[in-house]
């Protein structure tokens, strides 16, 4: 496909995608800049489109997403509050109703390349930038520990806690194994 066919096919849609956009989004500055990236997409992924039929619907989906980012660049991020970490001689890990404190002591078993990242990013809301500064590491270095740490904590989770889940599939109770009581152990000798 030329040049020449790829403006033509854009303008003869060009108003489509304007309206689809348009009844989405009230702003006609936003419709415009909106309208202005589904043309730079399609310019740019124009040649893994075969057929016109599929170019339009492709179009189309491409809008659907940029609406999508769009709403999401607008929403502002709620910052994540951080908690304070308990001592985990204390029993107030194992008194708790939080089933969510029980991942805790499972973090900190965790090899401290993962749990430090794992800590900061999921638990402080740091974000994968921040993290990589504080650590002389490349960005997608932390994403790489934050995965794998999220990976061994959940091997780590079903070796030590069996789960009890409602209708939706979220976990309503934890109930602890004999290996949750030794990695506690292992804590406190720490």
């Amino acid at each position: 496909m030329n040049r020449s066919e790829i403006i033509e096919f854009w303008s003869k849609n060009k108003s489509r995608i304007r309206t689809f956009i348009r009844n989405r989004v009230s702003d006609d500055a936003d419709v415009d800049d909106l309208l202005q990236e589904v043309f730079i997409k399609y310019w740019i992924h124009h040649v893994n489109i075969k057929n016109g039929e599929k170019k339009i619907l492709w179009l189309f989906s491409v809008a659907r997403y940029t609406i999508a980012d769009y709403y999401r660049r607008r929403t502002p991020d709620t910052p994540v509050k951080p908690i304070d970490i308990p001592d985990l001689e204390s029993k107030a890990v194992e008194s708790t109703s939080d089933e969510s404190k029980k991942l805790l002591p499972l973090i900190q078993s965790l090899p401290e390349r993962y749990k430090t990242v794992l800590l900061k990013s999921d638990i402080y809301g740091e974000s994968h930038k921040e993290i990589a500064q504080q650590f002389n590491l490349s960005v997608s270095c932390v994403k790489n520990r934050v995965v794998r740490g999220r990976r061994l904590l959940a091997e780590k989770m079903h070796e030590c806690c069996s789960f009890s889940h409602d209708t939706y599939g979220n976990i309503v109770h934890c109930e602890e194994k004999e290996a949750y009581f030794d990695c506690l152990e292992k804590m406190k000798k720490v």
